[in-house]
């Protein structure tokens, strides 16, 4: 396994309800695919530096994962196909450095 950080921009048109729900369907198929979700920072609303698809803002969320190859490959799918969401970045994480907590 090995871990990112993942930015996620979902339409700011949406309400803040609307916008859970998408980020709830992401967090559900890195569940499904034995993935482990490390940390999750809701930053919230944002107004953007310029136009992305004719919106003005979007709902920002940091999350710090585990996955492997095969289901990031999934989610960077799942994520081209959404319409709701509008960039994605994942970083590789030095797994020396990732604290990692058992709930």
């Amino acid at each position: 396994m090995k871990y990112y950080e993942l930015m996620l921009i979902i339409n700011g048109e949406l309400s803040q309800e609307e916008a859970s729900a998408e980020f709830e369907k992401f967090e559900q198929v890195v569940e499904k695919g034995n993935g482990k979700i490390l940390k999750v920072d809701n930053w919230g609303l944002k107004r953007f530096a310029y136009p992305i698809k004719k919106k003005n803002s979007g709902y920002y969320y940091v999350v710090n994962l585990g996955v492997d190859y095969p289901l990031l490959r999934e989610l960077e799918r799942i994520f081209k196909i959404n319409e709701n969401l509008f960039r994605y970045l994942f970083v590789k994480l030095d797994s020396r450095k990732i604290e990692i907590t058992e709930e």
